[in-house]
């Protein structure tokens, strides 16, 4: 009997083990943060441990054109990095731009390995399939913990949402909508999935952030669209009634569980106000700053890094700021150069997904929208491995037909 693994069998063994173990190291950093102040992005974290060993494994599993790509990605955001040195003496903004700039590398490489992976045999199905399960382990992940209350809030001020003991609600967000999404658009659905989907939706209503309320509605009215008319007349109908007749008590349901989001909805001065939690208001304050840099020449064209980004001077004991709106960041971080690469990546995703149905269609332009204007995409693993599964079905969307409805 021959007991070799093929090599094709090996990878997908590896973005197996990735998929499904990236939850647990969240979740073991989450746990480091709020129960042991391990300070939010910290390079020795479980989480970044994790990924830089399988971007350090990556790096033998894929080809050496791919390879050279990322190791000249890889230098060139180290050399923008390394500018601070000439107006700094403190090594802590190149340690920072390090870190997210192995972030970016790693999103490079895993989108690399997934193709491999397909193109060496693998069926897209199965990463799917796998993809959903580390979803519900998300979910598991948020939910268990709001039962044993211990979870953590979503929003410091907030009352109800819970992310479990993860770091970051948006993020979640933004990977458990994608997932849902996917899983009540299963053609034949099983008991088991039918519980995974109920879990997912459970755990969006959970994390009661702006991303989870309008996936939620999103899965709601994408699972009412693919139903047979007379199905789709029927639940439409009971949907409108519920409302109706309950109006009173989901009104008050409602302002329990988005409380922070209907506190800032009320506070803002206009829906766009409300949509980029006064995030434009970080936009103008960082550029009075930039301005202000006497280096802030040079900085438009190859940014300042991630840590200085549009700081215009370094003092003892500066904190990490991003603006958490990714088409600003990359701007401030990588300059012109950045910039025109974060927009020709946008441009590529949407001529890849505008023929290829208006479901996948919508999934890729509610995540660059997200990405461009509410952030905790581009610089975050957790989102962007859904950004990744994304893109390849895009590519293999006639064989994800075969089980789901896109």
């Amino acid at each position: 009997m021959n007991y070799s693994i093929k090599r094709e069998d090996s990878n997908f063994l590896l973005l197996k083990l990735f998929l499904i173990l990236s939850p647990i190291c969240d979740l073991l950093t989450g746990i480091c943060i709020f129960k042991l102040d391990m300070p939010e992005g910290f390079i020795g974290s479980p989480s970044q441990i994790y990924r830089l060993i399988f971007l350090f494994v990556l790096f033998f599993r894929i080809n050496k054109r791919q390879v050279r790509i990322c190791i000249i990605l890889l230098l060139w955001m180290l050399f923008v990095e390394s500018t601070c040195f000439f107006y700094i003496n403190n090594p802590l903004p190149f340690i920072s731009g390090l870190n997210y700039a192995t972030k970016i590398v790693f999103l490079l490489l895993l989108y690399f390995f997934v193709k491999i992976v397909i193109e060496s045999g693998t069926p897209i199905l199965k990463i799917l399939h796998v993809f959903l399960f580390a979803a519900f382990l998300y979910a598991l992940g948020i939910i268990i913990p709001a039962i044993l209350g211990i979870g953590v809030s979503s929003y410091t001020e907030g009352t109800f949402g819970q992310k479990g003991l993860y770091a970051s609600g948006n993020a979640l967000g933004i990977f458990m909508g994608i997932a849902s999404v996917l899983c009540v658009l299963k053609k034949k659905k099983t008991f088991i999935d039918i519980c995974k989907s109920l879990i997912l939706l459970l755990s969006l209503l959970l994390l009661a952030t702006k991303t989870a309320l309008l996936f939620f509605i999103v899965t709601v009215l994408f699972f009412i669209s693919t139903r047979k008319i007379y199905n789709k007349i029927l639940l439409l109908c009971l949907f409108a009634g519920s409302i109706f007749y309950f109006w009173d008590y989901l009104t008050e349901a409602f302002l329990a569980v988005f409380d922070v989001v209907v506190f800032r909805y009320e506070i803002s001065d206009s829906p766009l106000a409300f949509m980029l939690s006064s995030r434009d208001n970080y936009v103008i304050d960082a550029f009075t700053e930039f301005y202000n840099s006497s280096l802030w020449v040079l900085k438009l064209i190859i940014g300042g890094g991630v840590f200085m980004s549009y700081r215009a001077g370094y003092f003892e004991d500066m904190s990490f700021k991003q603006l958490e709106m990714d088409f600003f960041d990359v701007f401030f971080m990588y300059g012109l150069i950045g910039i025109f690469c974060y927009i020709g990546i946008i441009f590529w995703c949407i001529r890849k997904s505008y023929n290829k149905g208006w479901v996948l269609f919508s999934l890729v332009m509610f995540f660059i929208l997200h990405s461009a204007l509410a952030g905790h995409i581009l610089f975050d693993g957790v989102p962007m491995t859904a950004g990744v599964i994304l893109v390849n079905i895009l590519d293999r969307r006639k064989e994800v037909q075969a089980e789901f409805k896109i």
